[in-house]
């Protein structure tokens, strides 16, 4: 889709210490009367994502409209919400939209969460007969924390510990960078329909713990309005691995070969 080398990857691939904080799966379709079959769609998820409620415009996070959102709604639009028992996983619906929302420590890897998008949106999906959609959205939220005790790490040496040589020399680069207290930079790609966005760099907020936050946010959807809801998961089987090839590229090839080897070590001591 855009050029990032392929990484290599096996099959049911982990890392043993998992960067993310919030994964988005979504699709969006022409507006149908999705909430009149709340009691079908309770009874498909009961099972699985027990805690349910309706909820209004004024209940929901909404974020910026280009990039896709955790939870969303538009002007007077309403919503039904599906959470599973331990709230981790919230499923979404709207008149235009199902979404998948997967709290970092509890995502695993695409082929583990393959289950709750078969019980989520496919399931659902198929329940109202969805045939074209006009969006298709995966977004990977990554949060990693450092905390140096004397004080003394710079914050253009933590880009460098942490991205790509490429990213981290945005910052490095620059005059007074030993003053440097946050920088994050937002970049868009645009290939035909499919679009990509990435945000990466310090926060300005500090962890709860004192320690500095760095981001690394990407966001990529396709908006052709001629996709078809019977190839859902090859579209997202697709996006998925464009997502994974960027992220292997961005990070720091050293930080990237430590998890890898920590996921590894982790596979064989479980077998």
């Amino acid at each position: 889709m855009f050029g990032f080398p392929p990484a290599p990857r096996s099959e049911n691939f982990r890392f043993a210490h998992n960067l993310l904080k919030t994964v988005v799966f979504q699709v969006k379709f022409p507006e149908a009367d999705v909430l009149s079959k709340s009691q079908e769609i309770k009874g498909l998820l009961a099972s699985s994502f027990p805690i349910s409620k309706e909820i209004s415009l004024n209940e929901l996070r909404v974020e910026m409209a280009d990039k896709t959102p955790i939870v969303s709604a538009r002007q007077g639009g309403r919503a039904l919400e599906f959470q599973s028992s331990n709230s981790k996983k919230i499923f979404t619906l709207k008149n235009d939209e199902l979404s998948l929302t997967v709290l970092g420590e509890e995502y695993v890897n695409y082929e583990t969460v393959l289950l709750d998008l078969e019980r989520t949106i496919y399931s659902v999906g198929s329940l109202l007969r969805l045939d074209f959609l006009n969006r298709v959205a995966i977004r990977k939220i990554n949060l990693i924390n450092f905390k140096d005790e004397s004080g003394s790490q710079r914050l253009d040496g933590l880009m460098q510990l942490v991205f790509n040589p490429v990213l981290a020399q945005q910052d490095v680069g620059i005059p007074s960078s030993n003053y440097l207290f946050s920088s994050v930079h937002n970049s868009t790609f645009v290939n035909g329909t499919v679009t990509l966005n990435v945000v990466h760099g310090i926060l300005p907020e500090l962890a709860p713990d004192g320690a500095r936050q760095i981001v690394y946010d990407i966001d990529l959807f396709d908006s052709s309005v001629d996709q078809r809801f019977s190839g859902l998961h090859d579209l997202f089987s697709a996006i998925n691995v464009e997502i994974f090839n960027a992220f292997t590229w961005s990070i720091n090839p050293e930080l990237i070969s430590m998890l890898s080897m920590n996921a590894r070590e982790a596979s064989t001591s479980k077998q």
